[in-house]
C-alpha cells in the first residue's frame, strides 16, 4: 500500500523532531483481487485492479486512460498507472481518508496544545528553483504567527499552488538532472575510484531513479533509525549493537568484517559493553541505554579499527534533518572534496536549505 507521512516540529515535543518509524500512516492496502501493485515495478498499479481498501474499507477504482483524463490526470507512461496518479484520483473522492485523522496527529503533540493555525492550502517555495523557505512569504507569516499566537498574522496575497497540477514532475520516478550532475561531480572527486565495480554501478543506478533532491543519500552504505536500541545480541533486526555492526560490516565491501561481536547489557548500571575482534585486534566500549539512542562511540569505535587495520575508508555520517543514520563509506579525503565541491551538503548547508536557519 500507500503511506502518509507525519513531520513534527516544535519544542513541547517529547522526542526528536522530525520524523520516526512511528510517523508513517499506511493507510491504503491490496482489495479483493490482490495485490494493487506489480510486484516488479513496485511504484506501478498492477494492470486490471478494480478496488483498493483504504482505511479499511474496498473502495472502487476505475483506472481507465480516458476516466483519468476526465479528472484532470495524463498518465505519465500510458497505459501504466504510477502510485501517485492512483492517488491523484483517489484524492478527489476520499481526500479526508487518505489525510491524517485529528487523533493520529493528537497522538503526537501534548494534549493541551491549542491550534493556532491550519493550512489546507498555501503557497509553496519551489525548492528545485532555489527558492528557500526562509525567503517565502508563507513561512515567514506561518512563524509570526507562531511567535506571536496571533492567526490573524497569516494574511496570504500570493495565490495557493500545493495542488499537485502545479509540481508536474511531482511522484515522477524519471531521472533526475541534479542527480546526473552529481553523478559527474563524485566522479571528479575520485569517489567512484574508491568504490568496486558492481556497487559503484549499482549506485549510479539508484542516483538515476531518484527523482528527489537530496540525491546524496544514496551514496549511504549504511542507514538505520538511531533510535530505540533496546535490545541485544543477534537475530533482532537493527535494535541491537551486535546487529548494527553487523550491518556495517555489509556496507564496507567486505573490508571491514569483524567476530566474536558482544554487545552486553548491565540493566542496573543501564550501559551497554560493546565489543568485537577485527585484524588480531580487541575493540571494545561502554556507552548508555537510558535513552535507547545510537551512540556515536560504536561507529567511532569501528572507524578506529579501520584506521589500525591500514583501511583508508571511513564511515562518515552524512546530513540529515530526521533521527536516522546515513553513513557513507569512503576516505575522509574523498569525503570533504565532495563536499567542498558541492556534491554534499554540510549540516548547516542541509538546515539553511529546508528554512531552518
Amino acid at each position: 500500500g500507500t503511506a502518509n507521512c507525519l513531520y513534527c516540529f516544535g519544542n513541547c515535543l517529547k522526542r526528536a523532531p522530525g520524523m520516526a518509524d512511528d510517523d508513517f500512516l499506511c493507510v491504503t492496502g491490496d482489495g479483493p483481487e490482490g495485490p494493487a501493485f506489480d510486484e516488479e515495478l513496485d511504484e506501478d498499479v498492477r494492470t486490471g485492479i478494480r478496488s483498493i481498501r483504504i482505511r479499511g474499507s474496498v473502495v472502487p477504482v476505475d483506472l481507465r486512460t480516458e476516466v483519468l483524463a476526465e479528472k484532470g490526470i495524463e498518465l505519465a507512461h500510458a497505459p501504466n498507472v504510477t502510485d501517485a496518479e492512483l492517488l491523484r484520483s483517489l484524492t478527489l473522492e476520499y481526500r479526508d481518508l487518505l489525510l491524517a485523522a485529528e487523533e493520529e496527529l493528537r497522538e503526537r503533540v501534548p494534549a493541551d496544545l491549542p491550534l493556532i493555525l491550519r493550512l489546507e492550502e498555501w503557497h509553496h517555495p519551489d525548492l528545485a528553483e532555489g527558492e528557500l523557505p526562509g525567503e517565502s512569504t508563507t513561512f515567514r507569516m506561518i512563524a509570526d504567527v507562531l511567535a506571536s499566537g496571533d492567526a490573524s498574522r497569516y494574511r496570504p496575497a500570493l495565490e495557493p499552488n500545493t495542488h499537485w497540477k502545479n509540481w508536474p514532475a511531482g511522484g515522477s520516478l524519471a531521472a533526475s538532472t541534479a542527480n546526473e550532475a552529481l553523478i559527474e561531480q563524485l566522479e571528479s572527486c575520485g569517489w567512484w575510484a574508491e568504490m568496486p565495480e558492481a556497487e559503484r554501478e549499482a549506485t549510479k543506478e539508484r542516483l538515476r531513479e531518484d527523482p528527489y533532491e537530496r540525491g546524496y543519500l544514496n551514496l549511504a552504505a549504511v542507514a538505520f533509525d538511531s533510535e530505540a536500541l533496546d535490545f541485544s545480541g543477534p537475530g533482532s533486526g537493527y535494535d541491537s549493537y551486535h546487529d548494527l555492526i553487523n550491518r556495517y560490516a555489509e556496507g564496507s565491501w567486505e573490508l571491514f568484517r569483524p567476530t566474536n561481536i558482544k554487545d552486553e547489557h548491565d540493566e542496573a548500571k543501564k550501559l551497554a559493553h560493546v565489543a568485537f575482534d577485527f585484524s588480531g585486534e580487541r575493540y571494545e566500549t561502554t556507552v548508555p541505554l537510558d535513552d535507547g539512542w545510537f551512540d556515536a562511540r560504536v561507529q567511532d569505535l569501528i572507524n578506529d579499527s579501520l584506521e589500525r587495520a591500514g583501511i583508508p575508508q571511513r564511515f562518515i555520517a552524512m546530513p540529515v534533518v530526521d533521527q536516522t543514520i546515513e553513513a557513507a563509506f569512503i576516505s575522509p579525503a574523498t569525503y570533504e572534496r565532495a563536499v567542498a565541491a558541492g556534491a554534499i551538503p554540510t549540516m548547516r548547508q542541509l538546515l539553511e536549505d529546508e528554512g531552518f536557519l
